[in-house]
């Protein structure tokens, strides 16, 4: 009986010394989770017959066709962490080739702009970066990413680039 006791009591620990760990690693696992991984495009202003990119989220596509290269990416995390990263995004033939000084993400959930970054600089040459976090709702169906026009004092502009998943 005794040996019945300690198995049943070794049983019982090992099963709360698990529960324990689910249970603490659950929420941080989740809250990490990536709602958004890619790359940016550039975008075509609405005045291009052919190319025009859209209005997303009520959000404009910039006036003149902004480029960048393949290595411009974002991850949006649940928790709200953000990081990306824009290498030269800017108008081609232009000098220079980035007229805006400074930069910011919306994230846009449901076609409708839900959380914006602090404004962060640019590069004449279009290189910037931002990592920090934004308020992202519990749900965030079709997650889009975009680098806007951070300039206007009144507030955020047109969106130069673009990332969302496909």
């Amino acid at each position: 009986m005794r040996r019945t006791r300690t198995t049943s009591g070794l049983a019982t620990a090992v099963t709360a010394a698990l529960a324990a760990v689910v249970l603490a690693a659950g929420p941080a696992a989740a809250s990490g989770r990536t709602i958004l991984r890619d790359t940016f495009e550039g975008m075509f202003p609405l005045t291009d017959p052919v190319n025009a990119s859209p209005v997303i989220a009520g959000v404009n596509p910039g006036g003149a066709p902004w480029v960048l290269d393949e290595s411009s990416r974002v991850r949006v995390r649940e928790d709200g962490r953000i990081t990306l990263v824009v290498r030269h995004l800017v108008i081609p033939g232009r000098d220079p080739g980035n007229p805006a000084a400074l930069m910011a993400a919306s994230l846009v959930c449901d076609d409708a702009v839900v959380a914006s970054t602090e404004a962060f600089p640019v590069s004449p040459e279009g290189n910037g970066h931002f990592m920090g976090r934004i308020a992202v709702p519990h749900h965030c169906d079709d997650p889009v990413v975009l680098v806007r026009n951070a300039t206007n004092p009144a507030g955020l502009g047109a969106y130069f680039a673009v990332a969302s998943e496909d």
